[in-house]
């Protein structure tokens, strides 16, 4: 194991023909890592390598040799190196492994030694040492015999050290044990050198009184604590002398903010926010000590730490003048209210083709296209009943949304939801450009959530746009090119007029144009390249033609004479009005058709 070794791995061309850019690539398999290879890569992860054989000959070997190490035991661990050359189909081509193992660990397990230290006369710290390798351990065991060779206590601690307490007076010995696993069967062992002797010395005639009060707030020594939310301080007492104590008084008193409301038993008397008893008696030891629990609140918020003092004064026990004999405390803070201040956010983006976001995106009409909006929770509070809405601009119809509802009749989008403090929600909507427009298409989004005030008394709590723009359709520009195959000069798409059977050399349709000034278009023989017609001037029959034998002024009759017939010139002008209609209809549609023709 962490001992380097060598992987060889040999290319060998088995083929007729050369091949070119042969890739051999090797994976480390878990718990190998490569350190160095004569040829190709070894990746900065050193998890793989990789080598590229720019040429290989007909029966050519390459050989490569990778040095590489275990970190962990292993059994028939397989290493693979794959090649492929590109002219082959099969991709890898060949592949081949090698497989290794580490021997098995030996397990070691000794007790190597065992310290007993006293710390008074009754009270003693053992402490074990251990050598433990490729087993598990599990824990160190102590036995204590007093002089008879009886056991008197067995205690196991993991760290492989106690304090032990014997009162009794006496000479005893103390045996450290190992647990262990070893190959998965619990082993013990122990040794001359984890055997030790002490001694209790007998206790002196002289008497030592003495009392301790031990203070705690939920269990530790400083806690942070809700306001109006109960707590509980924890007072032990406990007689340290070697004698019993009577008539001890404890005591507790708060600093201001706290308030202390009951005590468990009703042991003792709170007044004016401060707790007294007296214990009768106190036996000596540890196991006679006396817990009380008092349960408190804090009414409203105070900055910094607020302190609780208890104090114990035991009428046997000397202290110097002191009011008490031993007093400890515990600390606290309080969770400052947190301001509910609730906000929201939106943002709107139209959905790029790759999945990205954009202020304003170009849109064909007709084409389909995905607006995205954002809803951000930007306050420290959940917000419920959030609603966003979104109107779709004219020339934009809306067809379908990731959730909440889209109008019939697809111009409005709304949707409601919940969301968390610092989270955000996304919605998608489906739209369409309907129509081509010269300006931008605005499409606002707003959101506005109940418990978040408006702005300004807004209706929204904020607004976001995203634009789309509508391409102008092209104008395709037409020009004037020679048909060499029909001989007609047509009309065709500008760039196509040198493409066959066109050409741009209009003197090869040998046709010759009309000169009249605006019918330059129409070939010479058209029936339409000619001077346009004079018309009558005369008031009433400008539709006549100048030349026609209607168009002079009619003779005014003699006042004194009654006309006994309507005149025919009316009924003819109109007869000939209708003639030239039609004419000058014909030539119109002759020049539409000529124009289609050539």
């Amino acid at each position: 194991i962490n001992k380097p070794f060598v992987y060889t791995v040999v290319v060998t061309n088995k083929g007729d023909v050369a091949l070119d850019d042969v890739s051999v690539s090797d994976k480390a398999p878990e718990n190998v890592l490569f350190l160095d290879a004569d040829k190709g890569t070894v990746a900065k992860d050193q998890k793989s390598w990789n080598l590229t054989i720019k040429s290989l000959a007909p029966g050519q070997s390459i050989t490569v040799k990778i040095t590489a190490k275990v970190t962990k035991a292993v059994k028939g661990l397989k290493n693979t190196a794959c090649v492929n050359a590109p002219i082959t189909e099969e991709n890898p081509d060949d592949c081949d492994d090698a497989t290794i193992d580490t021997p098995e660990p030996k397990p070691v397990l000794a007790c190597t030694g065992l310290d007993v230290k006293t710390i008074s006369r009754t009270e003693f710290k053992f402490t074990a040492t251990r050598e433990v390798k490729n087993a598990e351990y599990i824990t160190t065991r102590f036995e204590i015999r007093n002089a008879k060779g009886e056991v008197v206590a067995t205690v196991a601690n993991v760290d492989g050290a106690i304090n032990y307490t014997q009162n009794n007076p006496g000479t005893y010995s103390v045996r450290a044990t190992i647990v262990a696993k070893v190959n998965g069967e619990t082993k013990t062992v122990t040794s001359d050198n984890c055997v030790k002797q002490f001694t209790v010395a007998k206790p002196p005639v002289e008497t030592h009184p003495a009392v301790k009060i031990d203070k705690k707030v939920n269990g530790q020594e400083h806690v942070t604590v809700d306001i109006n939310k109960p707590f509980t301080y924890t007072i032990t007492v406990t007689n340290t002398g070697d004698v019993d104590l009577k008539n001890v008084v404890v005591t507790d008193k708060p600093q201001d903010g706290i308030t202390l409301v009951s005590v468990a038993g009703n042991l003792g008397e709170i007044k004016n926010n401060a707790w007294i008893y007296t214990i009768p008696e106190l036996k000596k030891g540890t196991n006679n000590a006396k817990t009380f629990t008092l349960t408190a609140v804090v009414k409203k918020y105070v900055a910094g730490k607020l302190v609780n003092n208890a104090c114990v004064d035991a009428p046997a026990v000397p202290n110097g003048g002191n009011p008490s004999d031993d007093c400890d405390d515990a600390t606290i803070d309080v969770t400052k209210p947190v301001v509910e201040t609730p906000g929201v956010d939106i943002e709107k983006y139209v959905v790029l083709p790759n999945g990205g976001n954009a202020e304003t995106m170009p849109v064909k009409v007709g084409e389909t296209f995905k607006y995205r909006i954002v809803v951000t929770n930007t306050g420290n509070t959940d917000l419920k009943n959030v609603v966003v809405t979104d109107k779709a601009p004219a020339g934009v119809v809306l067809l379908d949304a990731s959730a909440g509802q889209v109008a019939a009749n697809g111009q409005t989008w709304s949707a409601t939801t919940n969301i968390a403090k610092g989270k955000s929600v996304t919605f998608t909507l489906t739209a369409k450009v309907t129509v081509e427009s010269d300006s931008a298409l605005v499409n606002t989004a707003c959101v506005d959530a109940p418990s978040v005030p408006n702005q300004n008394g807004n209706n929204n709590d904020a607004c976001d746009t995203a634009n789309v723009t509508t391409p102008k359709t092209p104008v395709e520009e037409v020009v004037r090119a020679c048909n060499t195959q029909t001989g007609k000069i047509e009309f065709v798409k500008k760039g196509q007029e040198n493409v066959a059977p066109y050409t741009s050399d209009l003197s090869k349709c040998q046709v010759k144009m009309c000169e009249v000034p605006g019918k330059e278009h129409l070939p010479a023989n058209s029936p339409n390249c000619k001077e346009d017609e004079k018309m009558c001037t005369i008031d009433g029959k400008e539709h006549l033609p100048a030349n026609d034998p209607a168009c002079k002024e009619d003779e005014q009759p003699a006042e004194d004479e009654t006309p006994v017939e309507l005149p025919r010139t009316g009924l003819s002008g109109t007869v000939v009005g209708l003639i030239s209609l039609g004419a000058t209809t014909a030539a119109a549609a002759y020049a539409v058709a000529g124009r289609r023709n050539n």
